[in-house]
C-alpha cells in the first residue's frame, strides 16, 4: 500500500496509519455517527444520527478489514458490543454497566 507520493515498502506502518487515519475521521463524535460518555470515553452509537445504516456497515467492514490485516486499533467500545459480536450471552449487569443495548 502506497499513500500518494510516498516511495517506500510497506511493512505494517503504512497500512497501520492508513486504518488509524480513516477509522479516527470515521468514529469521531464530530462526523455524528458515534457519541462518547464523557465519564470513561467508550464510543456508543449516536441514537440521533441521521446517516444510513449502509454507514454504520462501512465502519464495521473498516474494522473487520482491519483485524483481517493484523492491525490492532485503538477503539473503545463497551463491552456489550463485543458480547453481542461474539454472540455471548447478555447479562443484565453487563447491559446495566454500558448503559444499554
Amino acid at each position: 500500500m502506497k499513500f500518494e507520493g510516498e516511495q517506500g515498502v510497506d511493512e505494517g506502518g503504512v497500512k497501520k496509519e492508513f486504518f488509524q487515519l480513516i477509522t479516527r475521521q470515521l468514529l469521531t463524535p464530530d462526523y455524528g455517527m458515534f457519541t462518547t460518555k464523557a465519564d470513561d470515553r467508550v464510543l456508543w452509537f449516536n441514537m440521533t444520527s441521521i446517516e444510513a445504516p449502509l454507514n454504520f456497515e462501512l465502519a464495521g467492514m473498516l474494522l473487520g478489514l482491519s483485524i483481517y490485516n493484523a492491525v490492532n486499533l485503538d477503539v473503545k467500545f463497551p463491552i456489550v458490543v463485543y458480547k453481542k459480536l461474539l454472540d455471548e450471552p447478555l447479562t443484565l449487569k453487563v447491559i446495566q454497566l454500558t448503559g444499554g443495548i
